[in-house]
């Protein structure tokens, strides 16, 4: 078995894990109207351990936790500046560009 393999079967526990974190932090972030943020880093603090130790979800949430969060705050960067250039207008847009 090669090594990108044995690395993607190695991202699918952890990958899951912070899937149902984000999942639970948004089902009781609409529940007790509250920000989906703080939910999500009390679940976080409650599952920590699974990183913590050499376990086999350790590999995914080391993914997660920078690859996929990096592309995620890339993403929302670039919705508040399309959205801040849809409102100034296409001569504002060709200026910058």
């Amino acid at each position: 078995m090669n090594d990108l393999a044995v690395k993607c079967k190695n991202i699918w526990p952890g990958l899951g894990i912070a899937t149902i974190t984000g999942m639970a932090a948004l089902f009781l972030s609409e529940h007790y109207n509250a920000p989906a943020m703080l939910f999500a880093l009390l679940l976080g603090m409650a599952v920590s351990f699974l990183y913590q130790n050499d376990t086999p979800c350790a590999c995914g949430i080391e993914f997660t936790a920078s690859t996929l969060l990096r592309a995620g705050v890339v993403l929302l960067g670039l919705r508040i500046a399309l959205g801040d250039l849809a409102i100034l207008g296409w001569q504002t847009a060709l200026m910058l560009a």
